[in-house]
């Protein structure tokens, strides 16, 4: 690619936002990115990754700027990161697998609806927020696919990630069936940081 003067990083899978194409690095998040940079008249080289695999290297200097990033996110808090404006919303929903429920879905967030449950959360994301104060565990993975693969199969009770990313990977891997289980009801700015 020659030379670089901004590299800057994504999930490597948000169906939508962020993800690869026969072409290369994909989505809106990636187009937002590459006009920021284009903007401030830089070149850019896209490394997709892991999430948290994102946030580090941006926190150790390996990355100038990470794409998609639900704002505000306490992962950065205390640790100078900036962010554009908002070009989007992300509506975070807790999916459970129709198929697998062993619980009755309710509608409301509340601790008895979530007593004793197994929630997969992305690592790095603002999503583990939602679940403040609810009595149930919560295994951080890589990935939102990892998440739906480890519900499918049992390991946890539900997963938790922005609505229409599940929505897009339940219809497209998994026949459509993991379904919203709650709302949270929150919703957070994406921006690039």
């Amino acid at each position: 690619m020659g030379w670089v003067d901004v590299r800057a990083g994504s999930a490597r899978r948000h169906p939508a936002s962020a993800f690869r194409a026969a072409s290369g690095s994909a989505g809106v998040s990636v187009r937002i990115l590459a006009e920021v940079v284009a903007d401030i008249g830089e070149r850019s080289e896209f490394i997709p990754d892991e999430f948290a695999h994102v946030l580090d290297a941006l926190l150790s200097g390996k990355l100038d700027m990470v794409a998609n990033v639900g704002w505000p996110n306490p992962y950065f808090d205390g640790k100078g990161i900036h962010a554009t404006r908002a070009y989007a919303r992300f509506e975070p929903a807790i999916f459970v697998w129709d198929k697998g429920a062993t619980f009755q879905a309710g509608r409301r967030m509340g601790n008895a609806y979530f007593q004793g449950l197994i929630i997969a959360v992305q690592q790095g994301s603002f999503v583990s927020d939602c679940l403040k104060g609810l009595d149930c565990t919560i295994v951080p993975v890589d990935n939102d696919m990892v998440a739906f693969t480890r519900l499918v199969w049992g390991h946890v009770d539900a997963a938790i990630t922005e609505r229409k990313a599940g929505l897009t990977i339940s219809g497209s891997y998994f026949h459509g069936d993991i379904t919203v289980g709650w709302e949270t009801g929150m919703s957070r700015d994406v921006v690039c940081s």
